[in-house]
């Protein structure tokens, strides 16, 4: 997902780039908001695992 958000900066930023400043808006704050929603997820998973095998892997950065 880090590398997808990534993507969408990379081709806002381009010189093909041609859509209106709104479109641009909407693509990056989309693409922000589903990197979040990834990080979220993997935070449940992490804790749902916990859980279920009593085992803690805590988050690595």
């Amino acid at each position: 997902m880090d590398a997808l958000h990534l993507s969408v900066f990379e081709t806002v930023l381009s010189d093909s780039w041609s859509q209106e400043t709104e479109t641009t808006v909407d693509a990056t704050l989309a693409s922000r908001y589903l990197e979040r929603f990834a990080d979220h997820a993997v935070s449940i998973a992490k804790k749902m695992m916990y859980l279920a095998t009593g085992e803690w892997n805590p988050p690595k950065h």
